[in-house]
């Protein structure tokens, strides 16, 4: 089922409109892959799952599972997915962490997770 729902999730990446509904069908869609990536890393390949996230974020709209992202995100690196890991990606994942760490998103408990993978 992998890849039918990665096929329907990735066009959601893609909406640039302004609108709250698209920018909740946006964040909504990172928050769904981030979700799989998490629950089965085996059944879907990150070098092509990845560069489309990475180049959504940041989150526009929507965020109440902000942890859903932090925890894929360290849960990758901890993995040390080469795809994750890159040359390439990281400075995304970074301005990702640091957008996040700017805002009022996070409680304690996302920033105990996010320092401890550091």
């Amino acid at each position: 089922h992998y890849p039918k729902l990665i096929s329907l999730f990735l066009p959601g990446l893609q909406l640039k409109e302004k609108d709250r509904d698209s920018q909740m069908v946006h964040d909504n869609a990172i928050f769904s892959l981030s979700r799989m990536i998490r629950s089965n890393p085996d059944a879907l390949d990150t070098n092509v799952v990845l560069p489309p996230l990475l180049d959504a974020l940041p989150l526009k709209h929507d965020n109440s599972e902000v942890g859903t992202l932090l925890e894929t995100l360290v849960f990758l690196w901890e993995k040390r997915d080469p795809s994750f890991t890159s040359a390439q990606n990281i400075p995304k994942v970074l301005g990702t962490v640091a957008h996040i760490l700017a805002t009022d998103w996070m409680d304690e408990t996302l920033e105990d997770s996010v320092r401890n993978a550091a």
